[in-house]
């Protein structure tokens, strides 16, 4: 929502959304497209490996971001 603000981990802080922002499962590959690292099952942040060329992110395995009321 426009107004909002979020902590860098998309977590809420103030705002008119009702939530945190969304998170997605993800895979890190290197240029030839092996797996460098894949996300928490909860979308956590991890730290970008040496090597990573491309970020896959799996739209399709939405983590809802926690409501604050």
């Amino acid at each position: 929502c426009h107004g909002s603000q979020f902590q860098l981990n998309g977590d809420y802080v103030a705002g008119p959304a009702p939530r945190s922002l969304d998170k997605f499962k993800f895979e890190i590959l290197d240029a030839s497209g092996n797996v460098l690292a894949t996300s928490a099952a909860d979308g956590t942040a991890i730290a970008l490996p040496s090597g990573a060329q491309t970020i896959l992110v799996d739209t399709g395995s939405k983590i809802q971001g926690k409501s604050h009321f």
